[in-house]
């Protein structure tokens, strides 16, 4: 049995000698177009202009403090901020209010709405906003709320993107999830008008 031990730790350690040696010798090995690896190589530029471009005069900004330079964001118009709201009641699922009428010449972005509704305990609700683009009005449904948890209600609150032309009606919705009961609804929405490009 110790023969068998004293053979196979020595097998053991000439395998180990031998993955050592071979780890260890440098082997050739391929660059770029199979070319072999070796000492570093001129490096050839090409595709530079036959003639070089001659610069001719000077660009200068001359502007102080009392002269200054203007920049502005070129790709959007000047924004007013706008913030609205709106309330409405009912005694059944939904009520709808009509709140901001969008100027002529003008496009509505809205960026936030919020709601704030008194119901009952257990009730859920949610909030839509109606815009029109072109010729086509939509509804937009935000995430309702959670069930309410005592009579002072709840509210919601969630960031959108939605847009009305000029002459369009911005409409606030509110839906609840017992037609049995009533319910007090206050909206409120922020966004920015801009001119119509």
């Amino acid at each position: 049995m110790k023969t068998y031990k004293n053979y196979l730790l020595a097998v053991t350690g000439i395998v180990i000698l031998l993955g050592s040696f071979v780890l260890s010798v440098p082997r050739p090995t391929l660059g770029h177009d199979n070319d072999p690896v070796g000492p570093t190589k001129p490096v050839k530029v090409v595709n530079t202009p036959a003639e070089p471009v001659p610069v001719t005069g000077s660009v200068s900004i001359g502007n102080s403090q009392a002269n200054p330079l203007f920049v502005r964001d070129v790709e959007f118009s000047p924004r007013l901020p706008i913030q609205e709201s709106g309330s409405c009641s009912t005694s059944s699922t939904l009520c709808e209010t009509p709140v901001f009428g969008v100027p002529q010449g003008k496009r509505l972005v809205i960026e936030y709405a919020s709601l704030r509704a008194s119901v009952v305990e257990g009730v859920v609700v949610q909030m839509a906003i109606e815009t029109m683009v072109g010729t086509t009005a939509k509804r937009h449904n935000l995430a309702p709320s959670s069930a309410a948890v005592s009579t002072v209600g709840v509210t919601l609150g969630q960031q959108v993107r939605l847009y009305a032309d000029a002459g369009t009606i911005v409409t606030l919705i509110g839906f609840k999830s017992d037609p049995s009961t009533g319910g007090q609804f206050n909206f409120t929405f922020t966004g920015y008008l801009e001119d119509m490009p």
